[in-house]
């Protein structure tokens, strides 16, 4: 079913009596006046929705408000997928990185994403970043490491794609074909845009402040909320531009090209286990690199789509890990595609590459805590994490048989045979050791004396 076609709406001007003493003087000319019908057409952009699928085309996206221009946002629309309310927090505000989504419920790191029929989903352990998020709402700051979380957990989206160079999404919630797998719950499918024969060009650029920002808050919660203060709310100036382009490079080729950056900075204020609170400077941007060649070879159609994306950021782990870090988050990959009609259906064939990684560049490898300065006005904890690097690599087959439409008892049937094979590979490594050492107080105990222990 179509919805949010084009319109028209009609405004009509009613005359009516205000006084007893103007009743006559209304009556005629109620006679003389007639309603006036002004047509106004509507134009919307086309949002295709059926049955447990949601499709956005490159009109719907071009026109739609996007706020910081990722996936995310984009699926705010879409009553089926779900945000964490701690992501809406103020002391995130000035974060880059995708907010997690949840679809009919599911985990939000229970999806699967898919680019041009790459499966481009991280799987670096991205449930760490939930417990992070009890700590901290936008993920970005590490809670303290441990071997089952050392990086404070990737972002389920391997690239951090910019909606502007797409043609379409696709969202499934429920009646998921069988041809997507390994997953529990549901598909965003994203398609780079392609040479359509018109060479065209376009580039776009927006700006937030902090000073622009309001927070709407229900009536019923202004009083509990009267006690907080908004002193770690960062004082930010974030920006996102980029360009466009299509363009034909011969009879049969043609590209498409897209490249995109957006960043934020900003200032807030940190504490340690000391309540000694300072003010830190932030530096946090998204780059994003994204094409596709189209060609034909005789009766194939095929095309080469790459994709690139990369996000730095630094920052201080934690009141715990108080040496500062830059984490680097980075993917790129490929997807060959090749599809030819036969005179039994249509046959496809997807090859498809992907690497993502996450990396941290900690100004320390080692790391002390010293009980003796509790209660002095120093903090216990000194050092950070040391250096890490986390990498994961897929590759993948997919070859699909559509054959054409059979009509038997009155209906039509659409047959499709295919099959898919997947690799993946992933590691974590560090190049150096880490160092941690504890010093604590010890009680005198009469006839065993005292002494210090680390």
């Amino acid at each position: 079913m179509d919805i949010l076609k084009r319109s028209a709406l009609c405004l009509a001007l009613l005359s009516l009596a205000a006084q007893p003493v103007l009743a006559q003087e209304s009556e005629t000319e109620e006679d003389e006046e007639e309603a006036l019908v002004v047509p106004i057409e509507v134009e919307a952009p086309e949002l295709r929705v059926q049955q447990g699928r949601s499709e956005y085309n490159a009109e719907f996206i071009e026109t739609m408000p996007t706020g910081q221009g990722d996936l995310a946002d984009l699926l705010r629309m879409n009553p089926a997928v779900e945000f964490s309310r701690d992501a809406d927090l103020s002391a995130g505000a000035a974060a880059l990185r995708p907010e997690e989504i949840s679809i009919h419920g599911q985990l939000y790191y229970q999806n699967l994403f898919l680019i041009d029929g790459a499966d481009t989903t991280s799987d670096i352990d991205p449930a760490a970043s939930r417990r992070t998020l009890r700590i901290n709402p936008t993920g970005d700051q590490f809670s303290n490491p441990d071997l089952f979380g050392p990086m404070g957990g990737s972002s389920p989206q391997g690239y951090y794609l910019d909606v502007d160079l797409l043609d379409s999404v696709e969202v499934y919630d429920s009646n998921i074909p069988v041809e997507f797998g390994g997953f529990t719950g549901g598909v965003v499918k994203a398609q780079v845009k392609s040479y359509q024969g018109e060479n065209t060009f376009s580039w776009h650029f927006g700006m937030q402040r902090d000073e622009w920002e309001e927070f709407h808050i229900n009536p019923d919660d202004v009083t509990a909320n009267e006690r907080y203060n908004g002193v770690y709310t960062p004082d930010y100036q974030k920006s996102n531009y980029g360009f466009t382009l299509q363009r034909g490079l011969g009879d049969n080729l043609g590209l498409t090209l897209g490249v995109t950056r957006r960043q934020s900075r900003f200032a807030q204020e940190y504490e340690d286990d000391a309540d000694i609170v300072r003010m830190v400077e932030y530096e946090d941007h998204i780059d994003n690199l994204m094409g596709r060649l189209d060609t034909k070879l005789g009766n194939t159609d095929a095309g080469l789509s790459f994709r690139y994306t990369t996000r730095t950021h630094d920052g201080i782990t934690s009141d715990t890990y108080t040496g500062a870090f830059e984490k680097d988050h980075e993917g790129f990959g490929f997807t060959a595609d090749f599809g030819r009609p036969l005179t039994t259906g249509t046959l496809d064939l997807k090859l498809t590459f992907d690497r993502v990684s996450d990396s941290i560049d900690s100004d320390s490898n080692y790391f002390v805590f010293q009980q003796y300065r509790e209660g002095i006005g120093e903090s216990r904890y000194e050092g950070g994490y040391g250096d890490t690097q986390q990498q994961q690599t897929r590759v993948g087959l997919k070859p699909k048989w559509s054959l054409n439409p059979l009509n038997l008892g009155g209906r039509e049937h659409t047959i499709t045979v295919g099959g898919e094979y997947r690799n993946t590979r992933t590691y974590y490594e560090r190049d150096e050791d880490d160092i941690s050492e504890n010093y604590r107080c010890v009680r005198y105990i009469r006839g065993m004396g005292r002494r210090d222990q680390d």
